[in-house]
């Protein structure tokens, strides 16, 4: 897909400068800096273009970034081995980033001991119905949103939305066999000497504590990194200085992807270190959602380390036809129709460049804008979706003559209410993007003609009742 210029944004570009330059401050020596807005915002693109202008080499950061992925319920563990794996900085020696994070890799060395424990343990009990790759998954559910092997059930039903969560963390409630198991796991050959000098299991530290015992191990090597104060408990030695790291960097993007994972882990383990911290943090966290909405710690714990969040909305009638000129549409017709279908959204805006370069809607295009807004989606979510394209309004009454249940219509206007990917928030009405539903029917009818027909069917019959 062609890149499109970077045009607007003045104010939004403005205030992520003053964050990343020090000049805007926080409680403690950290900073969270949120960026808000629909997907397909703009929002990757601004800070890219930020990090990419703004004169940060004397700023000494040490970078670590991830990102929400495509896979089903990946895990805090993932999500770390992501971040560590981005580490980005002046780490003065020709090793791979990880192998700067030795207190972190030996706390997922043990939780992976851990877990192979149990599933072992649990493989040799009798009706066992679960495959190692869906253990593996409940396992890693129950962590992220429990934090604790031990009390994950009672905690996870109190404080988690199940009706929200995926089908494998609905599972992990019903594996309640596999909590003993991971309470008592032992091996006696695995010791380690840990960052304290103590002799203790790391295994231990895990199955009490999981998101706590990997954010200590992440403080301490970042510490090491990044920190000019050798009085730091290192395993024992004295680390060298690093030259040209001074300050983490930390950049969370899809968080709305990801944050089940990592909430727990960021809010009430890690960030409250860096808080506290002898180094200066900035934390950015690019979703679609306000942080408070995601999790009410995020005001309750971490509120004065905010700065204001820069809420992220479609370009000016003026801005894009800037934009139209630096790409070659020149004419008042040109600039008119792109306003028109866009309304200044940047993703819809690249991808009618797209339409215009390729002479046309093709099938491969058409296939990629399905992609990009059902990856997250769930079978079901996809099935209401294809229903909500053909209706000009989408409330209880018309998902009821679509979908003929009113339990799953309700089901599905809750749904739709919280896509704001797909909903078009300027209307008075709910309703699709008039944009994207275009070319969402376009794809429907070549990929399903006889779906497309069916529902179009229904949406006019309703339309004549």
């Amino acid at each position: 897909m062609p890149r499109t210029p970077f045009v607007g944004r003045v104010e939004s570009t403005e205030g992520l400068q003053r964050v990343l330059l020090g000049r805007e401050k926080g409680d403690g020596n950290l900073v969270i800096q949120s960026i808000e807005g629909p997907g397909g915002i703009g929002k990757t693109c601004l800070l890219d273009k930020v990090l990419d202008t703004c004169p940060l080499t004397d700023r000494g950061y040490l970078t670590l970034r991830v990102n929400g992925t495509i896979s089903e319920l990946p895990g805090l563990v993932f999500y770390l081995e992501q971040l560590i794996s981005s580490s980005t900085g002046s780490l003065g020696n020709d090793k791979p980033p990880t192998a700067s994070f030795p207190n972190t890799q030996k706390v997922i060395l043990a939780f992976d001991t851990l877990k192979a424990l149990a599933v072992k343990e649990y493989r040799q009990m009798e009706g066992n119905e679960y495959s190692d790759d869906e253990l593996s998954i409940i396992i890693n559910a129950a962590i992220d949103l429990g934090g604790s092997f031990n009390q994950v059930f009672p905690k996870t039903k109190k404080f988690a939305d199940f009706d929200k969560a995926p089908d494998m963390i609905r599972k992990a409630m019903k594996l309640k066999e596999l909590i003993p198991i991971l309470s008592r796991s032992e091996n006696p050959g695995l010791w380690y000497r840990f960052w304290n000098g103590a002799e203790i299991t790391l295994m231990d530290e895990v199955r009490k504590d999981a998101p706590e015992t990997f954010a200590k191990a992440l403080f301490f090597d970042l510490h090491n990194l990044i920190g000019r104060w050798r009085n730091v408990p290192t395993q024992g030695k004295d680390l060298p200085l690093r030259k040209g790291i001074d300050r983490l960097l930390l950049i969370v993007d899809d968080f709305e992807h990801l944050h089940h994972n990592i909430d727990d882990f960021l809010i009430r383990c890690f960030l409250p270190k860096l808080l506290r911290g002898q180094f200066q943090s900035v934390v950015i966290i690019l979703g679609r959602d306000q942080l408070a909405y995601t999790n009410p710690g995020w005001d309750q714990n971490l509120k004065a380390t905010q700065a204001l969040p820069i809420r992220m909305k479609p370009l000016s009638r003026e801005d894009t036809d800037s934009l139209a000129e630096a790409c070659g549409l020149g004419s008042p017709e040109e600039k008119a129709r792109l306003w028109h279908e866009t309304k200044g959204y940047p993703y819809y805006i690249q991808l009618f460049l797209e339409e215009i370069e390729s002479g046309g809607q093709s099938a491969a295009m058409l296939g990629r804008v399905w992609d990009r807004h059902t990856r997250w989606m769930s079978e079901k979510g996809k099935e209401w979706l294809k229903a909500t394209l053909f209706l000009e309004m989408v409330n209880k009454r018309t998902l009821r003559a679509m979908l003929g249940s009113p339990e799953e219509a309700d089901e599905a206007f809750s749904w739709f209410r919280e896509e704001g990917s797909i909903r078009d928030t300027s209307s008075p009405h709910y309703t699709v993007r008039e944009y994207l539903r275009a070319r969402l029917q376009a794809y429907l009818r070549i990929s399903d003609p006889d779906l497309f027909e069916r529902l179009q069917q229904k949406a006019n019959a309703l339309g004549a009742s």
